[in-house]
């Protein structure tokens, strides 16, 4: 159980990143393709 509730809140973080990197660089990025290093990366890269 732990772990689901755990998935639960990874899968709600990425969505949520998602969405503020598509409002702010207008689907740009196909952020459907990267998994989450890559997502995490890239929203790095585009805040520095």
């Amino acid at each position: 159980m732990k772990l689901e509730v755990e998935y639960k809140m990874k899968k709600k973080a990425r969505k949520k990143l998602v969405k503020v990197i598509n409002e702010y660089y207008g689907n740009l990025f196909d952020t459907s393709k990267l998994n989450d290093q890559e997502l995490i990366e890239l929203m790095l890269c585009l805040y520095y």
